[in-house]
């Protein structure tokens, strides 16, 4: 996914994997996945941000909210096709980043916290090679995000993209955080909607 982080942040989220680590005895999930161990806002690489939006911690954005936000990008754009979101921060306000997708071209849509309102919208100069992914996609991204809110009720949105999973299969990676506020990354099936598992895959 498009990481936006500082270096600096890379440290601190190693010592609190550290701190993690050192605490527990188990890293596994009740269902057998794996978790990141990360708590909502702890940053989890760098990078540079390549808009004047930036990443922000998770405030409570529900699966609700981030699927209204997909759909409204998909309308704002002819033949519209979502194929990444995330949570950002425009100036003082809460926005989903989205990527869209039309034939071969790319549009940057924000859309407001509630996910009902294009804040603006733009042409990507230099499309994403995610994009052919969704030739193969018959699942949209948010019935993908859907089903992944079903399996974590209560569980809030991370941000999702749309992958190659280490088989080749195309998949929906799906980041919701539990309520303990750990991470979790759902892989969907970008063709038959099945969630495969969850971690990187």
């Amino acid at each position: 996914m498009r990481v936006k982080r500082s270096s600096a942040s890379i440290v601190v989220a190693g010592c609190a994997l550290l701190a993690l680590v050192a605490c527990g005895d188990d890293s596994s999930d009740s269902t057998g996945g794996t978790l990141s161990g990360t708590k909502p806002g702890a940053p989890s690489g760098a990078g540079t941000p390549t808009s004047s939006t930036a990443a922000i911690p998770n405030d409570g954005t529900s699966v609700d909210d981030a699927i209204a936000a997909l759909r409204t990008a998909a309308g704002a754009v002819s033949e519209g096709r979502p194929f990444d979101l995330e949570r950002e921060e425009e100036g003082t306000e809460s926005v989903f980043d989205t990527a869209v997708a039309s034939g071969a071209d790319e549009f940057q849509v924000l859309v407001d916290a509630d996910g009902e309102n294009v804040r603006s919208q733009r042409q990507v100069d230099n499309p994403s090679d995610d994009i052919a992914k969704l030739d193969s996609a018959t699942v949209d991204a948010a019935d993908a995000l859907r089903a992944a809110g079903e399996r974590e009720p209560g569980a809030q949105f991370d941000e999702m993209e749309i992958d190659t999973d280490h088989s080749g299969v195309v998949v929906w990676q799906v980041e919701l955080i539990r309520d303990d506020g750990i991470d979790v990354t759902y892989r969907v099936d970008a063709r038959t909607g099945e969630i495969l598992g969850t971690g990187g895959g």
